[in-house]
């Protein structure tokens, strides 16, 4: 959400269009990364539910911030188009997987309340995230606000990696005991 209000001002310079054409061409852009989710997010639940749950949060958080970090390097619209595209494709998978954790490691009794936080961070950050992004723009050059958001995915996948361990021992301490259901 981050570079959302700056995608516009990026397709602008690109193209050297200004006003309709310009805000068409970045809806373009966004429904290409919205058609990347929708068909990638299956895929990485799948995963998830194949090689692991948290493993698969790493892969997707390392993708998607290492495709974001060519977003600066870009020379073409059609590039930059890409990798938003790419990035949906990795972005999508973040969620299934963050979620199928919470759930192996939120008590049955807390699970509603913890969905109802995630969900609560999720729509703080569709707040926060173009107020920042929108701040960030007025005063760098847009490549280094998209840099930045590639910066944060990595960050966000350093932090998940040292986390692993301690989600990996909640995740055995909430199964339920050999002898058949809890």
């Amino acid at each position: 959400m981050l570079v959302q209000p700056l995608v516009t001002m990026y397709v602008a310079g690109f193209t050297g269009l200004t006003g309709e054409e310009t805000v068409k061409l970045s809806g373009w852009i966004f429904f290409l990364a919205g058609i990347a989710g929708i068909v990638a997010a299956p895929f990485w639940g799948k995963q998830g539910q194949r090689r692991g749950f948290v493993r698969t949060l790493l892969v997707v958080l390392t993708c998607a911030g290492v495709v974001n970090l060519f977003q600066p390097a870009v020379r073409a619209l059609w590039q930059f188009a890409a990798i938003q595209f790419c990035a949906g494709l990795f972005v999508a998978g973040s969620y299934p997987n963050v979620t199928a954790i919470l759930t192996q490691v939120t008590p049955e009794e807390m699970r509603g309340k913890a969905f109802g936080l995630i969900t609560s961070a999720q729509q703080f950050g569709g707040v926060v995230g173009p107020l920042v992004g929108s701040g960030l723009g007025s005063f760098l050059p847009i490549r280094y606000v998209l840099f930045l958001v590639g910066l944060v995915y990595l960050l966000a996948s350093c932090y998940t990696w040292f986390m692993k361990d301690r989600l990996r021992l909640l995740t055995v301490s909430r199964k339920p005991p050999s002898g058949g259901p809890r």
